[in-house]
């Protein structure tokens, strides 16, 4: 396991399998798909060097060139050791030799960062969403908008009209405060049998189409505040009347939540926009009912948006997460945007699809498998927004069907797999990470010693089989293709589950799988205890991780001290490090 972290912390990739079958039946054989969890943006090693130019691309196929590129210095020539195209060296690169390499061939530099030069910086954007009716009320129905001169229509864009609508928040800091200081709650009453008017699909599509007309292309998120179901307009899950029940997963299974698919409809029209404006959608949901983050699924995931959910948003949790968002330094969430992902491998290799915030940008082209998942059908997907943390679930599909003899085997037995990430960072700047991949084959047919050489090669497939990202895989595939039998949950609660699972690393993934249980005594700081009520002593302290959620559980005898106020009264400097953390415990 040791090994497979290793390479997580080089290159950011986990695979179930790290030594790969041979051929298409083989890999059927194997249940468990050729995959890998992929985490575009995590933080590379210190030692990794940010390189000030474009990279070398090949001009066949388009990869990048690579520490497994074959290079000929005497010609100044290199093969892509994807489509083996052979490639001259452009002039700035004439004074390369084996002793005098550029970064992006050093062998341990697998994954390496381009800063584009010839992409302009473009600042980053925030709007800010709360949805709802403003103070003044409704209007009556006997009122007429409308408007006296219109300008006509104009070509070009305008920097006047953008700032009429948005503006930096040092020019607008004082507007912005007395604003939110003269806030008052609205004054028209909503009847107790009734729930507040809400038009949360409205409020999103002026948001959207705002900044489509001010920010187009540009990082830019709309972060929505929701404190309840939208009852009024395109996008309502639900009507006035509290007599009228929130849909839940039984309806949607019986096709008897009509406004669901209305909704949701207008939501993939949404995220269809976002997309293409390479803009966010995040939405931060506040109440103890829903608020129709089912409805709202495909717009945040497929803009690679953040969601939360919570109680109250006066809970100090939620302010503190939300603090979070805007923080910057070491403890900062790496948020970027417009990014986008491409994927390139070896030919005998074809891309299923993938799982995970991203949308299609519908690139076909032979490495594309007949058979998709997720969003499938492409070579190249469109991420909106994504964090140090975002990942990526690959699918993968071995193409190749005729056997191979053992000498062919040991003169070529590697596959090559390339991810491109072109990203716009927090700074403004426009960074293209580039990850490339080898990973050994191994087949069982065609040699004279057939069944021998089938044992060898499970043991080959044995040893470089990673369970945890064989775990995270086949979660995020069960979860894509179950939507409705689920249980004990609101519609609002699974889509929020989903979501956050397709985005997560494998680390905190397992930990959404299989929770972990740390047991606290007076003879232990901490140490894993089993998922068994044999756990339970009067003497220990439990805390369960979930990731969602955090439970301590105190024994009898613990409790009676906590009750007593031990913790409170004890002077703990000179107690045992393992005391303290108990006595900390106690105050939890």
């Amino acid at each position: 396991m040791t090994e497979f972290m290793d390479l997580e912390t080089q290159d950011a990739v986990r695979m179930p399998w790290n030594v790969l079958p041979g051929t298409k039946q083989e890999a059927a054989q194997c249940i468990i798909p050729v995959s890998a969890i992929y985490t575009p943006l995590k933080p590379l090693p210190t030692t990794t060097p940010l390189l000030p130019y474009s990279p070398l691309r090949c001009r066949n196929c388009r990869s990048i060139l690579n520490p497994f590129s074959i290079v000929d210095f005497s010609t100044k020539i290199w093969i892509c050791s994807f489509c083996l195209h052979r490639n001259h060296f452009p002039h700035h690169y004439q004074s390369i030799t084996e002793d005098n390499l550029p970064a992006e061939l050093f062998p341990q530099y697998t994954t390496i960062e381009y800063e584009l030069q010839n992409e302009r910086n473009r600042p980053r954007l925030w709007l800010r969403l709360r949805s709802g009716f403003g103070a003044d009320g409704f209007l009556s129905e006997e009122g007429e908008v409308g408007y006296e001169w219109c300008s006509g229509a104009r070509d070009g864009h305008l920097q006047d009209n953008v700032s009429r609508f948005l503006l930096p928040a040092a020019d607008c800091e004082f507007a912005l405060n007395s604003v939110l200081d003269e806030l008052q709650k609205d004054s028209w009453p909503v009847p107790g049998d009734q729930r507040a008017p809400r038009c949360t699909g409205t409020a999103l599509t002026v948001a959207a189409h705002l900044l489509g007309a001010c920010v187009p292309g540009s990082g830019a998120r709309i972060m929505a505040f929701l404190g309840g179901p939208s009852t009024e307009g395109p996008g309502c899950i639900v009507s006035k009347s509290l007599s009228e029940p929130i849909r839940s997963h039984k309806d949607l299974d019986k096709d008897s939540a009509p406004l669901y698919h209305k909704a949701v409809k207008l939501y993939e029209g949404l995220s269809k926009q976002l997309v293409h404006q390479g803009h966010v959608l995040d939405v931060f949901a506040c109440a103890l009912d829903q608020v129709g983050v089912a409805e709202l699924k495909i717009a945040v995931e497929r803009t690679g948006g953040l969601v939360v959910l919570a109680e109250s948003f006066g809970h100090s949790v939620f302010k503190d997460s939300l603090l979070c968002v805007f923080q910057s330094g070491d403890n900062e969430l790496g948020l970027s945007s417009n990014g986008m992902f491409e994927i390139t491998c070896s030919k005998d290799v074809k891309i299923q699809g993938v799982i995970g915030p991203c949308a299609s940008l519908e690139k076909k082209g032979p490495l594309c498998s007949d058979t998709s998942i997720g969003q499938g059908g492409t070579t190249a997907w469109k991420i909106c927004g994504l964090d140090k943390s975002t990942s990526l679930c690959l699918i993968f599909d071995i193409s190749k069907k005729e056997i191979i003899d053992v000498t062919g085997q040991a003169a070529n037995n590697q596959f090559y797999f390339q991810f491109l990430t072109c990203y716009q960072n927090s700074s403004g700047q426009m960074r293209l990470r580039a990850t490339t991949l080898s990973r050994r084959w191994v087949t069982g047919q065609g040699s004279i010693q057939a069944s021998l050489s089938v044992n060898f090669r499970n043991l080959d497939l044995t040893a470089g089989f990673d369970q945890e990202a064989a775990a995270v895989v086949m979660a995020r595939q069960v979860s894509f293709k179950m939507e409705t039998e689920v249980f004990n949950n609101s519609p609002d609660e699974t889509a929020y589950f989903r979501m956050v699972l397709n985005r997560e690393n494998v680390v905190n993934s397992v930990v959404m799988i299989q929770p972990s249980l740390i047991s606290y005594t007076f003879n232990s700081g901490g140490e894993p205890a089993l998922l068994d009520v044999a756990s339970i002593t009067p003497d220990r302290i439990l805390l369960l991780d979930s990731y969602f959620t955090v439970v301590v559980f105190h024994g009898s005898t613990i409790a009676q001290w906590r009750k007593a106020g031990y913790q409170m009264s004890l002077n703990t400097r000179h107690l045992p490090s393992c005391y303290k953390l108990l006595f900390m415990m106690l105050t939890l």
